[in-house]
């Protein structure tokens, strides 16, 4: 027997059947109670980095839009609370600083099928941080690329978002998304879509944000790169592998 009949909640551990009450606790406790200040600050770094996680994804629409998997969100959530772990603040309070640690989501992918090799673009970024240049040497696709099955064309894809710091309002009591006008930015470019049985030549991929002169030091740049795959040019892009290559601070 499973389920819940009133208070009383039903189910099977292991090889025996368990039933017990269900507990409520008011919400001025939860808020105030020492004993649940653990559980508190938990919950407020799981919202921060579900808070950047979520701006990402956003700001990153243009590229993802129906390609990433059912879990990226949960995942995504996760790489940002490894990120607001290397602070040395105290828990509950510290601070998601992408600028200084955000080199440990390079190589994050939002697809499962990661296709696209890290090495296959250099990226650089001029001065004052408003353009990155992708550069691809030539290549053979069927030889260094991991092509599905049916596929005959291919588009690689650089797609730059900006982000900032989040940090813990004492006055408020919760965390503040970066106040700056750059905040989820976007820029993307592509190459053109190419037969896999062709070499790709030599080719610059510049992304500039739009609207940026020149981008403030406490904020990043995110740079995903992709690879997308279609069984003819009829039927469109049908296949994407898309992963952050680069962090730029």
């Amino acid at each position: 027997m499973n389920g819940k009949l009133g208070r009383l909640c039903f189910y099977k551990l292991g090889d025996q059947h368990v039933v017990r009450s269900i507990g409520r606790v008011g919400k001025e406790r939860y808020a105030r109670a020492p004993a649940f200040e653990r559980m508190r600050q938990n919950m407020r770094e799981f919202g921060v980095a579900s808070m950047a996680a979520k701006d990402l994804r956003v700001a990153m629409a243009p590229m993802l839009a129906g390609y990433t998997d059912p879990y990226v969100s949960a995942r995504l959530t996760a790489a940002m609370l490894n990120v607001l772990k290397q602070d040395i603040g105290p828990a509950g309070q510290r601070t998601l600083n992408l600028p200084t640690n955000g080199a440990s989501l390079e190589g994050f992918a939002f697809t499962r099928s990661a296709e696209t090799p890290l090495t296959l673009f250099n990226i650089m970024c001029n001065e004052p941080r408003n353009t990155v240049y992708a550069h691809v040497s030539q290549f053979s696709p069927e030889k260094l690329l991991h092509i599905p099955a049916g596929s005959t064309h291919f588009q690689l894809v650089v797609g730059v978002a900006a982000l900032g710091t989040y940090a813990y309002d004492a006055a408020s009591g919760c965390y503040q998304r970066p106040g700056s006008p750059h905040r989820g930015l976007f820029g993307m470019k592509k190459t053109p879509i190419w037969p896999i049985d062709e070499d790709l030549p030599s080719t610059l991929l510049p992304v500039v944000l739009p609207n940026v002169v020149e981008l403030p030091a406490d904020e990043a740049l995110v740079v995903s790169s992709g690879v997308q795959f279609c069984g003819a040019l009829s039927t469109g892009l049908s296949r994407s592998s898309m992963e952050i290559a680069r962090f730029i601070p």
